[in-house]
């Protein structure tokens, strides 16, 4: 199934063996989570996934997103345009610290988020292998967590993304 931009009210699900493709373009997803069970595949060239809320002053109003082990993700930020390089983006009103801002990718060994997850409020999970295989990802949250033999790679010329730096950077 191929699905189009625009706005997903109360999340996304995908369950087990869907295949869905993202055709180009944003994809708003205002309250609720994505979530992607196990056994389901996320394809998507030129994606990118805002994470919003239509009510943003109530607690866990704003969408967040789980990637189950053993799901296939592979998404890749567009390479021009107004979100160049930005694969998922997370609304400047989230609160730091809150359920709402939680970001579970343990999608496993074919799970690759080519651009930058700004998530700048979110804490943010990365576990079970989960890779950017050799394209890039950059990673910008309030708290984030490697686990399970995950990885980053940081080759995002292809995608009109400046280069953070050479290695990981702690602030505090």
């Amino acid at each position: 199934m191929t699905i189009s931009p625009g706005v997903y009210c109360n999340g996304l699900t995908l369950n087990a063996n869907a295949n869905v493709t993202m055709s180009p373009g944003v994809y708003i997803i205002s309250g609720g989570s994505l979530f992607v069970n196990g056994g389901a595949t996320l394809t998507g060239m030129g994606v990118t996934l805002v994470f919003t809320s239509d009510t943003p002053s109530t607690a866990n109003s704003f969408a967040n997103a789980t990637i189950a082990g053993g799901a296939n993700v592979n998404l890749t930020a567009p390479s021009s345009g107004p979100m160049q390089g930005i694969v998922m983006y997370g609304d400047r009103r989230m609160t730091a610290g809150i359920q709402d801002s939680k970001f579970s990718l343990a999608g496993g060994t074919s799970q690759a988020f080519n651009g930058a997850v700004y998530l700048p409020k979110a804490a943010i999970t990365y576990a079970g292998g989960a890779s950017s295989f050799n394209g890039c990802s950059q990673v910008i949250g309030d708290r984030i967590t490697f686990a399970g033999g995950s990885n980053l790679a940081m080759n995002c010329s292809s995608l009109g993304v400046r280069q953070i730096g050479a290695a990981a950077t702690l602030v505090e």
